[in-house]
């Protein structure tokens, strides 16, 4: 099995480069989760955030992964990491916002984020981020049977902002759905699933690592605060 089209470095770069030149790119992570739903998982089963393992959900999934992307395809190192040799993707890493920000190496991230317009979709504890320009909420879980609801409410949004801009999504696996429909929507805006990085910058530790490396996570904490431009 061979590693990702990119090392980290290599990705962080050309993510920082496209960033700052304005150049609209589409950001999504596959992980567990997403790989459970596309094995198809019973529908009363959930994962760790308590979302539900929707066939629907898992059928969209797998024909997007089906079938070769012109965006970033982002793939976490979980246990069901060799899924991915199933699919014809230039699959890099998924976690590099998350391994950045367990290593205090986000500013990059933070730093672009603040200089531009933002708008971020993700649930209410995430909402008075400092570099947020616009706020959609999405919830804290099960986001799925609502998703007809919360594109259309995405769509108008970013009608509305200026140009360039930069959505971010914490949406749980139908982020990666998202992600596909906006990016076929609209090609001159910058799409990101974030996931959970930025739940310990909320006051939320809902993962592991947020727990075990909240040290290292505080550093960016104080420097976003520092830099806000709010």
């Amino acid at each position: 099995m061979k590693g990702p089209k990119l090392e980290l470095s290599e990705l962080r770069t050309e993510l920082r480069d496209k960033l700052q030149g304005d150049v609209p790119f589409a950001f999504s992570r596959w992980g567990d989760g997403e790989w459970i739903a596309i094995r198809g998982a019973p529908r009363a089963q959930t994962n760790a955030d308590g979302n539900h393992y929707f066939p629907a959900l898992g059928k969209r999934l797998k024909k997007i992964a089906q079938h070769k992307q012109s965006y970033y395809m982002g793939c976490q190192w979980g246990r069901l990491f060799s899924l991915r040799g199933k699919y014809n993707q230039d699959w890099v890493q998924g976690d590099i916002f998350h391994t950045d920000s367990k290593r205090s190496n986000l500013k990059w991230f933070l730093d672009l984020l603040n200089s531009k317009h933002v708008l971020y979709a993700a649930n209410p504890s995430l909402k008075e981020l400092p570099f947020i320009d616009e706020f959609v909420n999405m919830g804290y879980k099960d986001i799925w049977p609502l998703y007809t609801k919360k594109l259309s409410q995405l769509k108008e949004a970013l009608k509305a902002v200026k140009s360039p801009s930069v959505c971010l999504i914490s949406a749980g696996m139908a982020a990666g759905v998202f992600i596909d429909d906006l990016w076929r929507w609209n090609k001159n805006i910058t799409y990101i699933d974030v996931g959970s990085v930025f739940e310990p910058y909320a006051g939320r530790l809902t993962r592991g690592y947020h727990k075990g490396g909240f040290e290292k996570i505080k550093e960016g904490i104080t420097y976003l605060e520092k830099i806000s431009k709010k």
